[in-house]
């Protein structure tokens, strides 16, 4: 049986999940990236001789199931040491206006996708005293407005990762949550862009997402933290002997984890309402719904 340690990550054609394959790959971890297609996985692979690639949707709980004998056979005796959740998917919109199907994406990508790849995978990290690592957010500390189905995938990440960790340390295997918070992972006009659309769908029924909306790029344009920030802490949870139970990813993170849990409710909506609507100054009502 080979020596050389090994990663699972799912979500790692772009952004968080490809630097983090690249990183530990180049560490001399042996790193096995999900992707949707043939393109996204012969590109994964040019990050190095250590990264390979399987095309799987975690959406799909047939093929994670079936996913199991792949990662085996190209593991080829290798035990799996870690496996890191990073596959995700989110809109901005009001609760009330997205569709059921975009909720059911967000919750099933984020949340279901996670429990999928644990319940598959299990048997093998329990084999090696391995550990999961699940790439949360701060919307699962503190659910901001026109984030509400991505903050409930969080929320439930979170609490999953809890009760893992609980029920898990009797083996030896860890479990570690990463929260990023305004992290430059998808382009900045693919975000507009949907947002945008947003606006246009609701017809003035929620005047102020259009300061939600401007709040957001301006956080990625000026507070945005580079992927490579995330990827440290993904490094970490992997290696460390005593990780976190928790990592909060930048200031951003880091401040609103302690206003989740120190402020009283009245002052933290007001907080939101100065912060990211500004008090709702220039907010035009709609004339009609």
């Amino acid at each position: 049986m080979s020596s050389q340690k090994s990663v699972l990550i799912t979500g790692a054609s772009s952004g968080i999940g490809r630097d983090a394959c690249k990183a530990l790959g180049d560490k001399g971890y042996f790193v096995i990236g999900t992707v949707r297609n043939e393109e996204d996985a012969k590109d994964l692979q040019s990050e190095g001789p250590n990264v390979h690639a399987i095309i799987l949707d975690v959406c799909d709980e047939p093929a994670i199931r079936r996913s199991l004998g792949e990662v085996q056979r190209l593991l080829g005796g290798r035990q799996l040491n870690a496996l890191v959740n990073n596959a995700g998917f989110f809109e901005f919109a009001p609760i009330e206006t997205m569709t059921i199907e975009t909720h059911r994406k967000i919750i099933d990508t984020n949340y279901f996708g996670a429990v999928n790849m644990v319940q598959t995978y299990l048997p093998m990290l329990r084999a090696s005293k391995g550990r999961i690592v699940n790439i949360a957010s701060v919307n699962g500390e503190f659910a901001f407005p026109f984030t509400g189905a991505y903050g409930a995938s969080k929320f439930a990440l979170e609490a999953l990762s809890d009760a893992l960790r609980r029920e898990l340390d009797y083996f030896g295997v860890k479990v570690v949550v990463i929260e990023p918070s305004f992290t430059m992972t998808v382009g900045k006009d693919k975000v507009e862009q949907q947002m945008n659309a947003t606006l246009e769908q609701d017809k003035g029924l929620y005047p102020h997402f259009k300061q939600f909306r401007d709040t957001i790029l301006t956080g990625f344009a000026t507070a945005g933290d580079p992927v490579e920030k995330v990827t440290s802490y993904i490094v970490s949870a992997v290696e460390d002997e005593s990780p976190s139970a928790r990592y909060a990813v930048g200031a951003t993170g880091s401040l609103m984890q302690k206003i989740a849990s120190h402020l009283p409710t009245y002052l933290t909506d007001l907080l939101v309402k100065a912060s990211v609507f500004h008090g709702y100054v220039d907010v035009k009502p709609p004339t009609s719904q």
